[in-house]
């Protein structure tokens, strides 16, 4: 007897008609973030093998049923990380939009945050609509996720907020003037030191740090006393990596060392 694969439902239970570019958008969204979260468990090699497809549309509200595949032909029954574990990522990324909590692992904030978007935007604006998300297995619908209008606006407006936080960076790009602090500072003036850092405007996270020219670390670390105490104002060379995620800080320019604000 064959095993049916368990399914993604995504149903938009609406009061007005909603359009079929919105509706799509919301689509193509989540089979999008279906691969951004299959990125978090593959190799390089495999990202964008895993991808969702529609396997039925119903009637009565707005209904697709959808199931993963592997590169496009056959059905995921067995994979590590199927609909069940997708619904959970997506309901903990919908917790952490509505309530500003703690945000779970993302492969790309920006590209999250707009999949998001587009996921709820069909129940955006429409008065008494809700949107359901869950798994079809055995034929039981399961809801993870139910958002009604109100909730939906809230997660838009989150995701609005939070990505005009997000500064975008991109591989090789200059920054002048930025405020840099030491995490971790080895007593090496070459090679993979080990040495860390933060700069606060572009990535809330310690980031590895190289030096253009050796005398700049030696004036930054083997020169200055108390020096996670300091706050040093530079021109830094940024490398990223998949996503967008700050790799690399190159620190070709030391301008000036001041005291850090008690914390």
């Amino acid at each position: 007897m064959d095993v049916k694969p368990d399914l993604l439902r995504y149903e938009i239970k609406n009061q007005k008609p909603v359009s079929a570019e919105i509706y799509s958008a919301g689509l193509m969204a989540m089979a999008d973030e279906y691969e951004q979260f299959m990125a978090l468990y593959q190799s390089k090699a495999e990202r964008g093998t895993c991808k969702l497809a529609v396997g039925s549309v119903r009637d009565g509200s707005i209904i697709s049923d959808l199931m993963p595949i592997v590169a496009g032909t056959i059905p995921l029954l067995d994979g590590i990380k199927g609909v069940s574990d997708f619904a959970a990522y997506l309901k903990a990324l919908i917790d952490w939009m509505i309530s500003s909590g703690v945000r779970p692992a993302v492969a790309d904030e920006q590209k999250t945050l707009k999949n998001i978007s587009s996921i709820v935007k069909p129940t955006v604006h429409d008065n008494g609509a809700q949107m359901n998300i869950g798994t079809i297995s055995g034929g039981t619908f399961n809801i993870n996720i139910s958002l009604n209008e109100s909730q939906a606006r809230g997660v838009l407006g989150f995701a609005r907020s939070r990505l005009g936080e997000i500064k975008e960076v991109l591989p090789g790009q200059p920054f002048e003037a930025v405020l840099f602090y030491w995490d971790r500072a080895s007593k090496k003036l070459s090679g993979n030191s080990g040495d860390k850092g933060r700069i606060d405007d572009l990535a809330d996270y310690a980031v590895s740090v190289r030096f253009a020219d050796e005398s700049i670390k030696q004036k930054m670390a083997l020169d200055t006393e108390f020096l996670f105490k300091k706050a040093y104002l530079v021109d830094v060379i940024v490398q990223t990596i998949h996503g967008g995620r700050v790799a690399l800080y190159t620190i070709s320019r030391l301008i000036d060392v001041i005291d850090a604000p008690e914390e």
